[in-house]
This record gives structure tokens, sequence and C-alpha cells, in this order.
């Protein structure tokens, strides 16, 4: 059994617990998903200590599976999920780059974290994992990490935008915000990033009508150090209807891509390029 525990100490108001609390579980979920393709784990309550510091513990076990899959053993990811959350946290505290199961929204969720310790009061913010053996085997030592400034400044160096070029960006159209500077959020079809997209009102109509639909976006494109989009000052917006590589491309060879859709082969492809 694999437990994860939220240590908070210092000057805990409603707020500040609030948004610990939050962040921490949208990181989990999002690691979740990212390393078990699902959420496969049941998080739930295990102990809960008053007072400061406070410290919230959760066991993960494995979901019932539905009646069409019963016959099927889900895995355990619980320690898996755990220990990758953990494995990332560290990973940005030492200022080593980007976590591989940390998505966008991961990212985020970590910043805010961060951010907690840092704007609300909280003296120490404090992540620890424990995994629980089997009989007649000694449990391990917990895995403790505290989440410092450290953590913020690595996210905002790897989502911070670094040049920007005329560009384009494909994607799926979500978000719209109308408070203030018009924009929309859409989900970049490559690398799986979110990007905003400000508009001006002559494409507030079109960007309405193609509402949670994939969508070409171009206009001035600014771009993060590993070259993912993530801000375009929007020029046109035209939906897209034809799914996969433009027919010019794919045209050229049936097998082109080797079987991958076409956003893990540019996907791919990209990595291969920055890595060489």
């Amino acid at each position: 059994m694999y437990r994860l525990s939220l240590r908070i100490e210092g000057d805990i108001t409603i707020e500040a617990f609030r948004d610990a609390l939050g962040n921490f579980l949208h990181l989990l979920r999002e690691v979740e998903e990212s390393v078990a393709g699902e959420r496969s784990v049941r998080w739930t309550l295990e102990s809960l200590h008053h007072g400061s510091p406070a410290l919230m513990t959760w066991k993960g076990t494995p979901k019932p599976q539905r009646k069409k899959k019963a016959q099927a053993v889900r895995p355990d990811y619980a320690p898996i999920v755990g220990k990758a959350l953990l494995s990332g946290v560290r990973k940005l505290e030492r200022g080593e780059g980007r976590p591989e199961s940390f998505s966008d929204e991961a990212l985020d969720a970590t910043l805010n974290l961060a951010r907690v310790k840092m704007r609300r009061g909280i003296n120490t913010l404090t992540l620890i994992g424990e995994e629980e053996n089997g009989a007649g085997t000694p449990p391990e030592e917990p895995n403790v990490l505290e989440v410092t400034e450290r953590v913020a400044a690595s996210v905002n160096e790897i989502i911070a935008p670094r040049y920007t070029a005329p560009g384009a960006v494909e994607g799926m159209l979500q978000a719209i915000n109308s408070r203030g500077l018009l924009y929309f959020v859409i989900y970049d079809s490559i690398f799986g990033a979110r990007v905003r997209c400000d508009i001006p009102p002559a494409l507030k109509t079109r960007a309405l009508a193609a509402f949670d639909e994939r969508v070409l976006v171009t206009g001035m494109v600014a771009r993060d150090i590993e070259g993912h989009p993530r801000y375009i000052k929007a020029q046109d917006i035209e939906p897209i209807k034809q799914e996969g590589l433009p027919q010019s491309i794919r045209g050229l060879d049936p097998d082109f891509t080797g079987g991958l859709s076409s956003a893990e082969y540019l996907k791919r492809a990209w990595s291969g390029t920055r890595n060489g």
C-alpha cells in the first residue's frame, strides 16, 4: 500500500489551506493520468492532523474495474504515481528541466503550490511518500520533499516564452474569456501544450462558432525554451475538418508515419531533432 501526505506549517488561513490542498490534488490527478493513462487509483483520506503543522495522508488503492472489464486485473499504480510525483517535483527543485510525467497542467499546479508557500504565510510545505511492503518486510524510509521557491523558478524557466515569430498553432479551442482582454485557449495537437490566444474583436464571432472544435490559428507565436508554443496573438482562425496530416504530406507515402498518429510522429521527430 502506498501513502501520500501533504504537510503544511505556518499561518494557515482558510485561503492558504484551500489553495494548497486544491493544487496538490490537481497535481496528483494530472500525474496519475500521465503515468496510468487514466484515473485508476482511489485516493482516500486516511488521517488528518489539525493545527500547525497540518498533516493530511491519503492511501492509494486500485479503483474497481468496470463490469465489462471485471475479468482484467487493474495494476496498482499508486506507488508509481506517488513516486513519479515526488521525483518530478524534486527534479524541478534541482532545476533539471521538465519532469517526463508532468503535463502543462501539472506544471501549473506545481507552480501554484509553490506560490502558496511563498505568498500565503506558510513556513514549510512538504510532500511525503511512504510505501508499505508485504508482511515480514521492513518498511522503506519515507520519501520527504519540501517545496521551495526554487520549484516556482524552475517552472517559470520551462514555460516562459523565449522568442516570437510568425507561425501557426493547431489544436482544440477551449476556455474562451471575455473579461478584460479577449482571449481563448487551445491545446496544441503536437505537444499538448495549453496555448493562450489573444484575439481581436473582429474574430470573436468566429472563435465562438469554433468552440470545442479543432482549429488552426495563425499569427505571432511565442515559444518556450523547448520550442513549444505558449502564446499567440491571433490574426486568423480557421476550423479544421480533416483529421491527421495535411493531404500533401500524407500522400507522399501511406506508411509515412510508421503507424503512429500524426501528432505523435511529429512530436517524436521534433524530440529527436532537439536531442540530436
